[in-house]
């Protein structure tokens, strides 16, 4: 049983410029289960957060529920960082990952919520560029969809692929050289093949499908480092690597062996670079 974790907030403050290598992150605490039932036995957190240009998050510490608030320190004093939290209950079922939280670092900033409070994740979009996947419809790829097992989750804002499923959109995509594509991949069973990529031909191309997890060494490799848990940031200009019209975005969880493998896609947002 999975259940909410609302919407995490950043209070991004800086009480000097000396101390600019510290955020002071705040959240809601869930307060019921996917089913609507009461939570009550949530028993701790996971704050995530990661420093690099690739946005991977790269470090997780624990927080004992009843807890709504810490403080990331060990910053850079300098560049951007990312967070994110995970809920967990007493059983160790854990929830969906909140929103992501975003501190410029080196640069005094006031308190302030960056991110609208008394949001529901699972209930509301906070990407309102992104996919969302309660409209775009999605259809089997290339004979690759043997099981065709997938969940939409979020109120749209992410898809779960489950067992052998290949999927691609109904909506097509003009890729120019500014062509960018970020999301946040996720996955707790590694199978053969866990990527995104694009196609105008309903044809698998190996150098169209960008790997980011799986044991089988197929597709492009540049982003094949997700680190094997939790939620992690990708950005990939797609525009590098081919152009073209009438794209349809693919996502793959290939198992052909069968050990359960799953793959979640969530905000995915494609967009042009110039002026952003």
């Amino acid at each position: 049983m999975e259940y909410k974790l609302l919407v995490l907030l950043l209070t991004a403050l800086l009480t000097s410029p000396s101390n600019s290598a510290e955020a002071n992150l705040s959240w809601t605490p869930p307060t019921q289960n996917e089913d609507g039932s009461p939570l009550t036995d949530l028993a701790s957190y996971e704050i995530w957060h990661g420093c690099n240009q690739s946005g991977v998050y790269d470090t997780v510490e624990v927080i004992l529920a009843p807890a709504s608030t810490h403080i990331a320190a060990g910053l850079p004093d300098v560049g951007t960082c990312y967070f994110a939290a995970i809920a967990t209950n007493s059983v160790g079922v854990s929830s969906l990952f909140s929103n992501e939280a975003v501190k410029l670092m080196g640069a005094l900033q006031l308190p302030g919520v960056m991110i609208d409070t008394a949001i529901n994740w699972t209930e509301s979009q906070a990407c309102t560029d992104c996919v969302d996947f309660t409209i775009e419809m999605t259809l089997p790829f290339d004979g690759q969809d043997k099981d065709s097992d997938f969940t939409i989750l979020n109120g749209g804002a992410s898809i779960r692929l489950d067992n052998n499923t290949w999927r691609q959109t109904e909506t097509t995509y003009t890729l120019t050289l500014n062509t960018v594509v970020e999301f946040t991949f996720e996955s707790s069973v590694q199978g053969e093949i866990q990527g995104l990529g694009f196609t105008n031909n309903n044809t698998t191309e190996s150098r169209k499908l960008f790997r980011l997890y799986g044991t089988q060494a197929w597709g492009h490799s540049a982003f094949n480092d997700y680190l094997g848990s939790g939620p992690q940031a990708f950005t990939i200009p797609v525009g590098q690597y081919f152009t073209g019209i009438d794209f349809h975005l693919v996502l793959a969880n290939d198992d052909d062996s069968g050990v359960g493998a799953n793959a979640t896609f969530s905000n995915i947002r494609i967009y042009e670079s110039v002026g952003e």
